[in-house]
């Protein structure tokens, strides 16, 4: 499983050569986000993280 320095740029790259999954940390939930409240732009960035993975996002 791929973690350091997994985004949204190249988290399929790492599933295409071989990775069975991809993590992503400060890249989708930056601390100062989290901080501030700014919960609109992480969960844009949790939405892009899994589009670029191949996964669709299932509204709530």
């Amino acid at each position: 499983m791929a973690s350091g320095g997994v985004n949204a740029g190249n988290a399929a790259e790492f599933l295409a050569q071989g990775a069975l999954a991809v993590c992503a940390g400060t890249d989708v939930v930056p601390p100062d986000a989290v901080a501030a409240g700014e919960w609109a732009e992480i969960t844009r960035r949790a939405r892009a993280f899994t589009q670029a993975c191949g996964v669709e996002a299932r509204a709530r």
